[in-house]
């Protein structure tokens, strides 16, 4: 039988089926097939959704033509920092230092007192997507100090808050206090009703050491929590646990860092500072197995007497467990960022300078799963092609938050500047692609044409193409006294940068919008805050 002679609307949905790859590959066996793909709204959408790194929400109630005008303007909005409305947040409270922004929203620590500036709870709010649009808080309180908390939202409507409570004086006097993690769903703000507990214990510590540091990641089933206490670092540790059952999987690890980042839901990195390495691990299915190492990717070498003072990592969105669907994402969203295509960021601080890293998430998977490799990989064995490094010193990072989906935001630090454009970075490999093809349409436009037909169809996303940093331009971080030598890395990405210019003191991302800060002190999120809404 010959399938051209199918009805139009059967072989559009065997396309649709088939994803992306099967449409372009039909699209270049004749003209009949690529006709029939240029024409489908339905099949022009799953391609733009591809290119972009997004997924479709398969909850959104809008029609097909609908979601590709908003995917398109969305897109062009980045492209070309176009937002379509600004609006200032109101703070019911002043954040105690903690924040993050998630799935749509904000959350703020809940201070007792602004002095101490410690959180005895979390304040929350969805983030508009409409103009003058009301804001609605939620506060969370559970009468212990929350030291870390962090967001699950679309995958389990999950808020985890690390928690710490008095114990017992110790014999010398010195309050023993106890860790512990706390189960809240994001909807009700109620305890979460999936684990067996709502709370469980993780480790104790001395409060004559100070509060310890703490970062917290849940991935499908699995929990990775690292604690570091600031006066005793050899007790520095790993947790691993079963979050929903409470089953913690051993051995309880040392680590120098609390930098996590999942690559899937059974392999996660944690950032080493004395080893200077990403360290991979892998969870096992049982808890009669043990947390393995299969990987150690070394950073470029460090100059004699140079150590790291600090190094943090943050990939938004997060990855999910395998079979788990999307929850919490409104009917009227169409599409959502594709976690699997995300960029991991690493804030790499000596002190006197500091340096940021950008690399994808699937450019380590890769790394990780591969078998025939060492398992400890020298910086030039895996980095300078994936990465793309750069100086921080006269650049924003006191948040981590400037990343989401493919893209990064770069902002001077404040008090270098008055008022100053901010530039929006996209590592999307299609984009770099189109606008090479773009650049070589200047000398021969055939070359654009034919490039632009094979890939996207007849889309609207030729015109969003800003200035492309090639692996030829730029490509040189001075080590600035910390390496041994300047970090050539090739990774590359277009860029624009707005026409306006502001005066905010921070920058925080999400796949909708641009959030700037002003603040007072230096430890905490904001006095003010104003949204600019991309799309």
């Amino acid at each position: 039988m010959n399938i051209l002679k199918l009805p139009n609307e059967i072989l559009i949905n065997v396309l649709v089926i088939s994803g992306a790859a099967g449409v372009r590959s039909c699209a270049r066996t004749n003209r009949t097939l690529r006709d029939i793909v240029v024409q489908s709204i339905e099949l022009q959408y799953l391609l733009e959704l591809e290119q972009a790194g997004l997924s479709d929400n398969p909850e959104c109630v809008l029609p097909i033509h609908e979601r590709l005008e908003l995917l398109n303007r969305r897109e062009d909005a980045w492209a070309t920092f176009k937002y379509d409305f600004r609006t200032t947040i109101s703070m019911p409270q002043q954040s105690s230092g903690l924040y993050d922004v998630s799935s749509g929203s904000l959350f703020l620590g809940l201070p007792e007192d602004i002095q101490d500036g410690e959180a005895l709870g979390i304040q929350y709010a969805s983030i508009f997507s409409v103009q003058n649009e009301r804001l609605v808080w939620r506060n969370v309180k559970v009468g212990m100090t929350v030291l870390e908390f962090v967001t699950s939202i679309r995958e389990h409507d999950l808020i985890a808050l690390v928690v710490s409570y008095v114990v017992t004086p110790n014999s010398d006097n010195s309050r023993i206090s106890n860790i512990s993690v706390v189960f809240i769903r994001y909807s009700t703000g109620e305890y979460h009703d999936i684990p067996k507990k709502h709370a469980f214990y993780i480790c104790s510590f001395k409060e004559s050491y100070g509060n310890p540091n703490i970062a917290l990641e849940i991935v499908g089933d699995n929990m990775v929590c690292a604690v570091e206490n600031p006066g005793r670092r050899d007790d520095d540790s790993l947790y691993i646990f079963k979050w929903k059952t409470g089953t913690q999987i051993f051995p309880v690890l040392t680590t120098h860092d609390v930098g996590i980042v999942f690559l899937r839901e059974d392999i996660f990195f944690i950032s080493n500072s004395l080893f200077n390495s990403i360290d991979i691990y892998q969870i096992p299915n049982s808890s009669d197995d043990i947390v393995m190492r299969i990987r150690s990717l070394r950073l470029p070498a460090l100059k004699p007497g140079v150590f790291i003072e600090h190094f943090a990592c943050r990939s938004e969105p997060n990855c999910r467990g395998d079979h788990q669907f999307i929850k919490n994402v409104s009917s009227s969203k169409p599409f959502y960022e594709n976690p699997e295509n995300a960029i991991i960021i690493f804030s790499i601080d000596f002190g006197h300078h500091s340096f940021i890293m950008i690399t994808h998430r699937r450019s380590l998977l890769d790394l990780a799963l591969q078998v025939l490799i060492p398992r400890d990989l020298r910086w030039e064995a895996w980095g300078p092609l994936i990465s793309r490094w750069f100086n921080t010193h006269n650049h924003e990072t006191e948040f981590i938050t400037i990343t989401n989906g493919q893209r990064l935001l770069r902002y001077p630090r404040k008090g270098s500047s008055t008022y100053a454009p901010i530039r929006i970075l996209d590592f999307n490999p299609y984009r770099i692609h189109l606008a090479r093809g773009k650049r070589q349409a200047k000398t021969k436009k055939s070359v654009f044409s034919l490039f632009h037909r094979a890939i996207s169809f007849g889309s609207s996303a030729s015109s969003r193409v800003a200035d492309l940093v090639d692996v030829n331009e730029k490509n040189i971080c001075n080590a600035s006294g910390c390496f041994l030598t300047h970090i050539y890395s090739t990774l590359p990405y277009v860029q624009c940068c707005s026409s306006e210019t502001f005066n905010y003191h921070a920058l925080i991302m999400d796949d909708e919008r641009i959030i700037g800060t002003w603040c007072e002190e230096d430890d905490c999120v904001g006095n003010k805050i104003e949204a600019l809404h991309m799309g």
